[in-house]
């Protein structure tokens, strides 16, 4: 047994008769997302300034320096990936 839609939809069409209470529930949660995901990314921008000012010394290798720098980056990317992420949902919802 197959199914086949009646009406096509494409990626990025604006779907009709969507429930305005799930609509405002998914809403509330996007800007509670949005809004634990910046306070991460404050928290960890501040905890990485802390960690990197103690890694200079003469007893850590560059290389683990390097290390280190790479994963703060990497997890600063990911926060500003998933902001972005919440602020195309937020957009969707109004």
């Amino acid at each position: 047994m197959t199914f086949t839609p009646s009406v096509m939809f494409h990626k990025g069409d604006k779907k009709e008769q969507v429930n305005e209470r799930l609509i405002k529930a998914l809403s509330a949660e996007v800007k509670e997302m949005k809004s634990s995901l910046v306070n991460n990314q404050r928290s960890i921008s501040q905890k990485s300034k802390n960690f990197l000012s103690r890694l200079n010394t003469p007893f850590v290798s560059q290389e683990d320096t390097q290390c280190a720098i790479k994963g703060f980056n990497d997890q600063r990317e990911s926060l500003e990936l998933k902001i972005k992420d919440c602020d195309r949902l937020e957009s969707l919802c109004s």
